[in-house]
């Protein structure tokens, strides 16, 4: 699979799950990792949608898997662009100008050692589902998506202690500052 097919499935695990089990808004330092995590080679940790917020948290990851994180990324679904109400969206072009932030500054590391992460925009729409009582407070259902933004696939890491961290900024000054305590095993 491309790094753009991994990063849809990301979002379509990471919008699956409703408010009060969502990785994304788990602020009690990664009880929720294990939320949905069933897929067979990678482990999906999530990153933050609050912004100017310092989020840390730990996890234990599955010995043999890799892992998929968000450094900074933006979706930009039907549901979210409230002037389209009504509106059958079918065009890519549209939903880029809604999602255009630029990433103005980003710092990643992994175990202390600088990375750089790999940017991905969709090439095609794709489609999402969202629960009753979502994190975006979007009607429930299917809708069409698109997605950008710097991400990391790990390879597996050995067994042990690791840490993951990154802090990102974009042109709406919205900034991500994550940090993972991760337990390989």
């Amino acid at each position: 699979m491309t790094l753009e097919e991994w990063a849809t499935k990301w979002w379509q695990w990471a919008y699956s799950q409703p408010k009060g089990s969502n990785p994304l808004v788990d602020d009690i330092g990664g009880n929720l990792c294990k939320t949905g995590q069933d897929n067979e080679r990678v482990w999906y940790l999530a990153g933050s949608l609050a912004n100017n917020s310092e989020i840390k948290r730990s996890c234990t990851v599955p010995l043999e898997k890799a892992i998929l994180f968000p450094v900074i990324v933006a979706e930009c679904s039907i549901s979210n662009t409230n002037w389209w109400n009504n509106l059958f969206v079918n065009s890519m072009d549209k939903l880029w100008k809604v999602c255009n932030a630029q990433i103005v500054k980003l710092k990643t590391k992994v175990d202390n050692h600088s990375v750089n992460p790999i940017y991905v925009k969709s090439s095609k729409m794709f489609e999402l589902i969202f629960p009753h009582n979502n994190v975006k407070n979007a009607e429930v259902g299917k809708t069409q998506s698109v997605n950008k933004g710097y991400w990391l696939m790990i390879k597996p890491l050995p067994e042990g202690i690791h840490n993951i961290t990154s802090f990102a900024v974009d042109s709406h000054n919205f900034r991500s500052n994550v940090t993972y305590y991760l337990t390989v095993k």
